[in-house]
């Protein structure tokens, strides 16, 4: 990382925009004095009291320079990058810093993948205020010509204007002595065109040049899915992962990326990942859930029961604090034959889901497992008068006037019912369609 000369540095610093978000907002004023010392305008410096305050001027104002924190109350300072790119045409003439007290695993990984120029690490001193303005910097105030054909290639490459972004790339290769970035948005190119093997042989030349790029890594990971290569995207995952942290974004794809190589117990570390975040996306939440729910199966079908069991408590509880999959949930309760827990987990099913006949069926099981009989005759009879009438409600009231020795007559009269319904009752926790579809969402 080179240093910015402090003469290049003013002159940008006088003709910049610069919105400062981050807690508390008297932190955001001491940013503000510094930006002033390095030679920034007053009135050209904001500090905002709040994320929506931010969002506001860096979509309505070209901000050259934005530094936000990670973490913002429930949201994120990343959150906010695409709409200060909004007004550029390329990334050469902004930059972004991201501010933490030291981040996780998680929120090194969604940095990454942003567009972060760079991280600024609290306690904020002017020698770790200056350190990250230089490096933030270093390709804005005077790019290289490898740099500016970059921005002009991703340019033409945001407008989809693939096959003019191709030559310049091709040009950059030659302005610079590792040109990682190069093969990686060349990589892209090629992918975005479908082309997946010249996309990977991109991704491939630029690992060689640099065998642990970020970028690359990724590249290659994304494009073995896009091509459907199961196995080898697995691969591209394990070798990404052994340098990198897992990000948030990137769980959903992790997670049906293992359920389709059947690498089920790898699912249970994205879940420790997600486990510690407080703000949880609903389509993060529901594929966690379907994941652990897959995994839960595979360690019963592995006869360890308890692990099985565990696994599946975790599922329930995210899915109560989400309102996601909870109809998924107490069918695997069911069907894996945890009918105590499943009895606790069912009050936590809101009312009106529960109203529902799949779950009511759900419950007539649940209550047999549990061995309340007068439960099942109750529901079970109710289900009837409602023309709900399979071969499993048949089966279970019938069982359970059995064991409270009904008469005869009423267990006969159930039996030639049963007989009239065909026979095309399946547990629906047999089926794993729900679970595919998911994967394709």
């Amino acid at each position: 990382m080179g240093k910015v000369e402090d003469q290049k540095l003013v002159e940008f610093m006088k003709s910049a925009r610069i919105v400062i978000s981050i807690n508390p907002s008297s932190n955001g004023r001491d940013l503000r004095k510094l930006f002033l010392k390095l030679g920034a305008l007053p009135n050209q410096v904001i500090a905002t009291e709040n994320f929506e305050d931010a969002k506001k001027e860096v979509s309505s104002y070209p901000t050259h320079i934005f530094i936000a924190d990670i973490d913002f109350g429930e949201k994120s300072g990343l959150d906010l990058i695409e709409y200060q790119e909004k007004n550029f045409k390329n990334r050469i003439d902004i930059a972004t810093i991201m501010v933490s007290s030291g981040p996780s695993n998680a929120s090194i990984g969604m940095m990454a993948e942003a567009n972060v120029d760079a991280v600024l690490l609290r306690p904020l001193t002017f020698d770790n205020f200056k350190r990250a303005v230089d490096q933030a910097l270093e390709n804005k105030v005077n790019p290289s010509p490898y740099w500016r054909l970059l921005e002009e290639a991703k340019a033409f490459f945001n407008l989809n204007q693939l096959d003019q972004a191709i030559p310049i790339l091709e040009e950059s290769k030659s302005k610079h002595p590792k040109p990682t970035l190069a093969f990686y948005y060349l990589g892209l190119v090629y992918r975005s065109k479908n082309q997946i093997s010249e996309a990977l042989r991109s991704f491939e030349e630029g690992l060689r040049l640099d065998p642990k790029d970020y970028r690359c890594l990724i590249g290659m990971l994304d494009t073995r899915i896009q091509g459907l290569e199961w196995d080898e995207a697995y691969k591209a995952a394990t070798r990404f992962h052994a340098d990198y942290p897992v990000s948030l974004k990137r769980i959903p794809g992790l997670v049906r990326l293992s359920v389709h190589c059947g690498k089920y117990p790898d699912i249970l570390d994205y879940y420790k990942i997600f486990k510690d975040i407080e703000k949880r996306d609903p389509i993060l939440c529901r594929v966690v859930v379907a994941g652990m729910l897959i995994c839960a199966k595979f360690l019963f079908k592995k006869q360890d029961a308890l692990a099985s069991l565990s696994v599946l408590k975790d599922a329930a509880k995210i899915s109560s604090e989400c309102g996601t999959l909870q109809t998924d949930v107490l069918r695997y309760f069911v069907q894996l034959g945890y009918y105590l827990e499943g009895m606790e987990f069912l009050p936590k099913v809101p009312q009106d889901l529960r109203q529902k006949p799949e779950i009511r069926l759900l419950c007539l099981e649940l209550y047999s497992l549990a061995g309340q009989d007068e439960l099942v005759l109750q529901e079970g009879t109710e289900l009837l008068k409602q023309e709900i009438k399979t071969e499993k409600v048949y089966q279970l009231l019938i069982s359970s006037s059995q064991k409270l020795n009904r008469s005869d007559e009423s267990i006969v009269q159930l039996q030639r019912e049963s007989s009239q319904v065909p026979q095309t009752d399946q547990s629906a926790a047999e089926k794993v369609g729900w679970f595919k579809g998911l994967l394709k969402s």
